[in-house]
């Protein structure tokens, strides 16, 4: 596929840039994450695992150690410690995709914001919806996120997750038998298929999963069509990724501060969001015609190449 080849030319790119000399993001080295952000965020192949690889090519990265030297291992093998301005800017840029999605779907978050002064009874509708799938992660999120950074940010977990998230969407037609009957528009979600979707979306804090993915699974398991499923975990990301990105720039600041440019911050942004305007256009028309079967044998590729890279 012409977006996964795209995919192995920006790493590629990244190796070129890398600079082992400083740990500080340069204006080049925020162009490759931000096109890697951007390309991957809505497409259901991990955002952050692609991250982590474009990290570990520019050189910012790293596996953590103790205070003998000694690797840090987690759950599954040792855990990569990438410089925390780093984990801050890459949270930041989600930015630019999520004002792709903004002026994509202007017209949905205008009904939204209709419903929301009773001037639009099926924009009220989604807005709740959307509301009550982001409460699970909003919570849960909270209470995951250190430990998360701490213990499952290793070359393992990302590949368990790539592949068994691949996997899935091979076999999802005859998971969710998509083939039986007709299915259901984004209009006819309820608040209890809305919080399925929200509590499925917290797998995703699982490196490598992707948020995309499982939203989009979860949208078939309760009997949404493709593209329903997708423009519902599209909307869905505008408060998931706000909340994340707010979090980590109020919580990291002083590292972003110290290591990020303004420039390089900014061009990150623009560049996240022009690609995903590209990206997202893109998932809707390839799903719709070809379904998530090339993309999950694409994780597994992807899954053998991060364990062959980090555990040669």
């Amino acid at each position: 596929m012409k977006t996964h080849k795209l995919i192995a030319l920006l790493l590629l790119a990244a190796t070129h840039l890398a600079t082992a000399e400083t740990k500080k993001i340069s204006l080049p080295q925020a162009m490759v994450l931000g096109a890697v952000e951007g390309l991957t965020e809505y497409l259901p192949v991990s955002s952050t695992g692609h991250l982590i690889l474009a990290v570990e090519a520019l050189q910012l990265g790293g596996f953590a150690h103790d205070q003998n030297g000694d690797p840090i291992t987690g759950l599954l093998g040792p855990i990569m410690a990438p410089n925390p301005a780093v984990n801050a800017f890459n949270i930041v840029i989600q930015f630019g995709a999520i004002l792709a999605v903004f002026g994509i779907y202007l017209q949905r978050i205008r009904e939204m914001l209709l419903g929301l002064i009773g001037k639009h009874e099926e924009g009220r509708k989604l807005l709740t919806n959307i509301i009550a799938a982001f409460c699970p992660a909003a919570v849960i999120g909270l209470f995951l996120d250190k430990p998360i950074d701490t213990y499952l940010f290793s070359p393992l977990t990302v590949a368990l997750a790539l592949a068994v998230g691949g996997i899935v969407m091979i076999f999802e037609k005859k998971i969710f038998h998509r083939d039986r009957g007709p299915r259901k528009g984004i209009s006819e979600l309820t608040i209890r298929t809305a919080l399925i979707i929200g509590f499925v979306q917290c797998l995703a804090m699982w490196p490598g999963t992707s948020r995309s993915m499982v939203t989009i699974l979860a949208g078939l398991g309760v009997g949404l069509s493709m593209s329903a499923a997708a423009e519902f975990s599209f909307l869905l990301a505008l408060p998931t990724l706000t909340a994340a990105t707010l979090y980590k720039t109020v919580t990291q600041w002083d590292a972003l501060t110290e290591f990020v440019g303004f420039d390089s911050l900014i061009t990150g942004i623009v560049i996240s969001g022009i690609v995903a305007c590209f990206s997202v256009k893109f998932l809707v028309q390839h799903l719709t015609k070809h379904g998530l079967i090339g993309f999950g044998i694409y994780r597994i590729g992807l899954a053998f190449g991060v364990l062959y890279h980090f555990i040669k």
